[in-house]
């Protein structure tokens, strides 16, 4: 498997970076745990960011190492790679500011569904053209 640690490295840092600014942000506002009860708008925002990171790339990332071990065409998995990359890079960037950039996060959102949806079904063919 050379592929899937590339990019499960890269989100990785991204997902540092986020990290540190939940605790910036947390930081700034004084507040420990969670939002501090919803009023610092930046704090919600950094945290949803973060949040909602933690909730996609997991999966895309487990859907890309399964199809590399079934000898996915390598193509498909630098696809793959790429979306769940960018989509939360956009994501995370157009959710994060205020106002909110509209355009980067549903972009984000697409190409973070598209990475899930062709991942998943990838592993189903892979699964049918093996069997």
């Amino acid at each position: 498997m050379t592929i899937t640690p590339i990019y499960a490295g890269l989100i990785t840092l991204l997902f540092v970076f986020l990290s540190f600014k939940v605790f910036g942000a947390r930081g700034k506002a004084k507040v420990s745990l969670g939002d501090g009860g919803g009023e610092n708008e930046q704090l919600v925002r950094t945290l949803r960011a973060h949040g909602n990171f933690t909730e996609y790339v997991p999966l895309v990332i487990i859907l890309m190492a399964m199809a590399e071990f079934s000898n996915a065409p390598v193509l498909l998995l630098h696809s793959l790679g790429v979306l769940i990359l960018s989509g939360r890079l956009m994501h995370a960037y157009g959710i994060s500011k205020i106002p909110q950039i509209t355009k980067f996060r549903y972009f984000g959102t697409v190409f973070t569904m598209l990475a899930l949806l062709i991942g998943a079904l990838s592993n189903l063919v892979l699964v049918m053209v093996s069997s």
